[in-house]
């Protein structure tokens, strides 16, 4: 219905409960696109930020089934300091997924540790979410298989946005 009003349907999600069944209403409904948080590289990964190391196989097996129903999927990821050793993984994950993914060295604290110092917090200092996003900036343009001077990392937010200069 939203779609005959002229809406764009874009879905957020972690992507933990997308099973069969889900997959084929959305490839059903056709969102623009299902944007999925992928927040590490491995069960380990999973384990530490989210408490859910199955949540990996959850999120990995959910892209695999949207792309084999033709459902347009990016990856995102918010860097932190339980997953920054996996920023290179991700990007191997969403090149072998043949999904885009965007990276987010900035998180404003949760509502349950806004009281805590910030070394204690799950962001990382200013100066690794800049090295962070200097090597976020390789890897995406090693993803999109493109020389690095073609691609131009637009920096809002701390999300990078690929921008293709175009001649």
């Amino acid at each position: 219905e939203l779609r005959k009003l002229g809406f764009v349907l874009t879905i957020n999600t972690n992507g933990t409960l997308i099973d069969e069944e889900w997959a084929d209403f959305s490839a059903k409904s056709k969102p623009r696109r299902i944007n999925i948080t992928l927040y590490g590289a491995s069960r380990e990964s999973y384990g530490d930020l989210c408490g859910y190391p199955q949540g990996f196989d959850w999120v990995t097996n959910a892209v695999r089934m949207l792309r084999q129903r033709k459902v347009d999927v990016k990856l995102s990821t918010s860097v932190t300091p339980e997953n920054v050793r996996d920023l290179e993984k991700m990007f191997a994950i969403a090149r072998e997924l043949e999904v885009p993914m965007g990276v987010d060295t900035y998180m404003m604290p949760a509502e349950r540790e806004r009281s805590l110092p910030f070394d204690m917090q799950s962001r990382l200092s200013p100066e690794d979410a800049a090295r962070a996003r200097v090597r976020s900036f390789f890897l995406l343009s090693a993803l999109t298989r493109l020389p690095s001077f073609l691609v131009y990392p637009v920096f809002s937010t701390g999300t990078i946005i690929l921008v293709m200069l175009v001649s």
